[in-house]
């Protein structure tokens, strides 16, 4: 191989690296700004959403502002206690998050009248859920604390939630869902 033929090879694997690098910095860019902008890809892990959100389905999150309200009906995800996953019958590790969907709102009352959700008296339209929730474990009255959410999953009989262990803090609420991706 003469010199020329050395230049013409390394011109050619410039070329590709180039080529390469164009096609994909317009995609790390993007995912760094919607990082910075507090943007995340989550994958659910469980049943505990089925219809709505199925295991290894994904879906994109925002990270939530420490003093931002949260409205009923949003998905969210939350880090639970090592309470929490020990009275859900599970050891996971640090960093592992719940997705749940929002129900009862700070100050609420919430009640099970045959495995309907009645909220401050006034049964609660639940359009998300596939079926009706028969088999669902049912729950004394709740007042939902305030700092706090009353959080299920829409698979009501798979899911261990606050049913289980009661209320969760808004700390540990980390991201609302934006956008469900297809599967």
């Amino acid at each position: 191989m003469g010199v020329d033929e050395h230049a013409e090879v390394d011109f050619r694997l410039w070329r590709v690296l180039l080529v390469v690098g164009a096609i994909l910095l317009p995609f790390v860019l993007a995912g760094g700004v919607a990082h910075a902008l507090g943007y995340r890809l989550e994958t659910t892990v469980g049943d505990s959403m089925n219809p709505t959100l199925m295991s290894g389905g994904h879906w994109i999150g925002r990270e939530l502002g420490a003093d931002e309200a949260l409205m009923r009906g949003e998905i969210v995800s939350f880090e639970p206690t090592a309470g929490q996953t020990l009275l859900c019958g599970k050891d996971h590790p640090v960093g592992v998050r719940y997705v749940k969907r929002v129900i009862g709102l700070p100050g609420d009352r919430l009640a099970d009248d045959r495995h309907r959700l009645l909220i401050d008296g006034w049964l609660l339209d639940e359009r998300y859920l596939e079926t009706p929730a028969d088999g669902a474990r049912s729950f004394a009255p709740v007042q939902v604390p305030e700092g706090a959410y009353f959080l299920l999953g829409d698979d009501r009989a798979g899911s261990c939630d606050s049913r289980t262990f009661g209320p969760v803090a808004r700390a540990q609420i980390r991201d609302r869902l934006v956008v469900r991706l297809p599967a």
